[in-house]
């Protein structure tokens, strides 16, 4: 019989602290194992706001905008509400019922390059609700993702933690797993990138402008130049002996930054009995959108 999203829930929250009981370590010699995962489309007081002593909602030293309001004033213009200039955090499930249900697939909004720095707006970071969706200063409570505010007791929570570049899925799935975006004047010297969007076809994407109130957003004229050619943080692993491995399944929704690379790509054209090939692009659970963590429970249980 299927299992409920809620059995699931208690049953990986249940593991989850079970586990923090049992992993004491004195120091980073002793950790055996590190796990990345990465979600989305979601900031940290989306999930974290309400929670006690964290930089949240309740942070007393939260940025103050020259307007003097705090930054969770976010503003709202004539296309939204007439009744009001500004909206502050609320609770998605305040109405209770279906909302429950329907929030965890609430619309994100656009994460594009463009659209998120004009929602910046040159540092008031104001602008959200207009530049983005009303959803972006949304929240859930404790009671809304168990499984989140167990991991977040029992272990480390970072109340500082940022995507690594303001932008879409691709450019932070490759600074993850590359260490950078390709920007210019660092230390990648490459004439491929910067990762800026989710470009996925060989060449350049072209210019992109928005307009927000006045304010325009450029980005560079040729970015995201596909594919990417600099060294991935696999090949380090690789170098050092260290073992690693990318769980993934077939529905993947492509979200799998090693397949943006040209070495990547040649490989599993020419060679893909090769490590990096194997341990990086492999497949399981034809299919299967869990297949990899399958893959993944089998491992950690060995």
């Amino acid at each position: 019989m299927p299992l409920s999203m809620k059995q699931v829930a208690l049953g990986f929250l249940a593991s989850s602290l079970t586990y923090s009981t049992v992993s004491k370590a004195d120091s980073l010699a002793d950790v055996d194992h590190v796990v990345l995962f990465m979600q989305e489309n979601r900031a940290f007081d989306h999930y974290f706001g309400t929670m006690a002593g964290v930089r949240g909602f309740k942070d007393p030293n939260v940025q103050i905008n020259p307007n003097n309001r705090s930054v969770f004033f976010q503003q709202v213009n004539s296309l939204l509400s007439n009744a009001t200039d500004h909206l502050l955090p609320f609770y998605v499930n305040e109405a209770g019922g279906e909302f429950v249900n329907g929030t965890q697939c609430m619309i994100a909004g656009s994460n594009g390059w463009g659209e998120n720095h004009a929602a910046l707006a040159t540092g008031t970071n104001d602008m959200w609700v207009v530049g983005n969706t009303p959803y972006s200063i949304g929240y859930f409570k404790r009671e809304d993702i168990p499984v989140h505010f167990g991991v977040a007791d029992a272990w480390t929570i970072g109340d500082m933690y940022q995507e690594g570049v303001v932008a879409s899925t691709n450019p932070n799935r490759v600074i993850w797993q590359s260490g950078s975006i390709n920007v210019p004047g660092g230390n990648v010297h490459s004439t491929m990138g910067p990762v800026l969007d989710n470009n996925d076809t060989p060449g350049c994407s072209s210019l992109d402008l928005h307009v927000i109130n006045g304010s325009t957003i450029m980005s560079p004229k040729n970015y995201s130049c596909y594919p990417y050619d600099w060294k991935t943080i696999p090949e380090y692993l690789e170098e050092a002996g260290i073992t690693w491995k990318e769980y993934q399944a077939v529905q993947n929704f492509g979200d799998n930054p090693l397949v943006s690379f040209e070495l990547y790509q040649n490989l599993a054209a020419t060679n893909e009995s090769a490590p990096l090939a194997q341990n990086g692009l492999a497949m399981t659970g034809s299919g299967n959108w869990q297949g990899g963590l399958d893959d993944f429970k089998r491992d950690a249980a060995a």
